[in-house]
């Protein structure tokens, strides 16, 4: 069951939150979550489904990236990595010559996968990233 579809025994209080959040908009929510206390991401991610190839200190695997953003990815795969494995992608896409490497760490681990932000970009790299999640 979703956690959309649960329903909950709440105060009045809790119900009268709830009713007020359904009725804001988009907006309204982004500027209500840094002052309920949640981190907000640094960047935007974005659904971008892609084969990619990764090595970590074990091996070379494969699996698919799911999301990207300038900072991170989602890659969904069977492997057993762990929080703070160090892995070095091999990034194509649609609009380059040929791959590029960059190297991050696993901070989140998920049963379908894990979240790897990048780690030492270079400004080219960054460039790159940023103009991939624009047109994406």
């Amino acid at each position: 069951m979703t956690s959309r579809n649960k329903s909950y025994n709440v105060s009045g209080t809790t119900a009268r939150i709830f009713d007020i959040i359904q009725n804001m908009s988009e907006e309204e929510k982004e500027r209500l979550v840094p002052l309920l206390g949640e981190k907000r991401r640094e960047h935007v991610r974005k659904p971008y489904i892609v084969a990619v190839d990764y090595e970590t200190e074990n091996g070379s695997y494969h699996g698919y990236i799911m999301d990207i953003s300038v900072g991170g990815v989602f890659i969904e795969t069977n492997e057993s990595l762990t929080i703070g494995q160090e892995l070095l992608l091999s990034l194509s896409f649609r609009n380059l010559q040929k791959p590029f490497k960059v190297t991050g760490k696993v901070v989140r681990k998920t049963p379908q996968g894990v979240g790897m932000k990048f780690e030492g970009l270079t400004q080219r790299q960054l460039d790159t990233l940023a103009s991939v999640v624009r047109e994406i």
